[in-house]
Formats: C-alpha cells, structure tokens, sequence
C-alpha cells in the first residue's frame, strides 16, 4: 500500500509567522499614533498662531487708534492756537494778509502729515493758506462742516 506522507505544514504553523502578524499590527497602530499625533499637534499648532496673530492684530489696531488721535489731538491744538492768534491779532484788515500767510505757514509745518493749512473768508472762499494764488478759488461754503463751523464760531473768518 502506498505510504501517506504527513501533510504539509499550514503557514500558520511555520515558524516565526506569528512574530511577522505581531510586528506588521505593532508597525501599523504605531504608524496610525504616529499620524494622529501629527494631526493633533498641526491643528494645535495652528490654533496657536491663530490666537497670536489676532493677539498682534488688536494690539496694533489699539496702537493705530492712538497713534490717529494723538495726531488729531495735535492737530486739533494748533488749530485752537491758530484761531486765538488770528483772533488777538484783529484778523481781517487787508494789510495784514501777509502776517496771516506767515502764521499759516509757520503752523503748517507743526503739521507735516498735513496736505494744506487753509482759512477762508466769511463767504467760504479760500482766502489765506497753501492754495492762494490758484487761478480757481476754492470755496467751501456748500459743505457742512463750514456751515457748522459758522453756526458754533462767531469770528469773520472761519478754520477749515
């Protein structure tokens, strides 16, 4: 009769494909930890940069915020100083046009961030200031903050 051979081993059975199954699981949950951790150290990674860039963001709009009132506030002052100046000076007569023109240009340059340093004439016409002499006088009378400001200022000559 013919001799039965023992049947062949099963790969389960050979040896060492348990440690193969093991380290190829270990291999693939520590590549999935792996990738999970990047992930969550990306989005913190983000969310901190997030937080430091509107942190930078507000404090250079409160700095902005001051920096546009201190500049108000200055300009607000020589406008102040101009006015009382003109006023004690008697402003007005025609031969003191060119006292004007100098302490209009003479605070003009108080203000450097300034285009033009303009008074106008009770009717609106630009009268003293950067822009005398243009063929085309400027007049403002038709704007509302001359109108205000000749309502709240009882002087013949008006700041703009």
């Amino acid at each position: 009769m013919a001799e039965i051979s023992p049947p062949l081993p099963t790969r389960a059975d050979q040896p060492g494909h348990r440690l193969r199954t093991l380290l190829v699981t270990a291999n693939v949950l520590l590549g999935v930890l792996l990738g999970a951790l990047v992930l969550w150290v990306l989005s913190s990674s983000r969310q901190n940069h997030e937080e430091r860039a509107r942190a930078t963001a507000d404090s250079m709009a409160a700095m902005g915020g001051a920096n546009v009132g201190s500049e108000l506030g200055l300009v607000d002052a020589v406008l102040r100083m101009t006015i009382n100046d003109l006023q004690r000076s008697g402003l007005g007569a025609g031969s003191r046009d060119q006292e004007v023109q100098e302490l209009l240009a003479a605070r003009h340059r108080l203000l450097p961030g300034a285009e033009g340093f303009r008074l106008t004439d009770g009717s609106g016409a630009v009268r003293w200031g950067n822009l005398v002499g243009h063929a085309n006088i400027p007049n403002v009378a038709d704007r509302d903050f001359f109108q205000q400001a000749r309502r709240g200022v009882a002087v013949e000559v008006e700041g703009s």
